[in-house]
């Protein structure tokens, strides 16, 4: 995507503001609004917010960025990604995780002897914690 003009910049902070910081919301009315399938990536809409924090609070956007992340805790790069898992799936996960411990338990297997890999975490609730996953 080319550079966004003033007016387009001045477009998207008014959208986030109004949208209480929704970026989803506000890519959509920026496609809605210029009837374009492409709107600005999350970094952008932040990095525009970021910019003009920065020149009306007269400070620096380093400042900024280290009063929303270190006293606010409003971090740029967190992402949640959300998987349903069907029932079925879960049954298997629990019976596998039902299979390994028995079998840990009757010294079948040694704790040692499994590859514990620095992948993603799925949790029961459908959470996926991506901090570790390599694609």
């Amino acid at each position: 995507m080319t550079r966004l003009k003033l007016e387009g910049r001045t477009n998207v902070l008014k959208w986030y503001y109004k949208n209480h910081g929704s970026i989803v919301t506000t890519q959509r009315r920026f496609r809605r609004f210029y009837n374009s399938r492409t709107a600005p990536i999350p970094d952008t809409i932040k990095n525009i917010v970021k910019r003009r924090l920065s020149r009306e609070l007269e400070l620096s956007r380093t400042t900024v960025r280290r009063i929303l992340e270190y006293d606010l805790n409003l971090f740029s790069y967190m992402i949640q990604v959300l998987q349903k898992q069907s029932i079925v799936q879960k049954e298997k996960r629990l019976t596998l995780a039902k299979l390994i411990v028995a079998k840990v338990e009757k010294e079948e297997i040694g704790i040692g002897n499994i590859d514990w890999s620095d992948g993603a975490h799925f949790h029961l609730t459908g959470y996926v914690n991506k901090q570790n996953m390599r694609i």
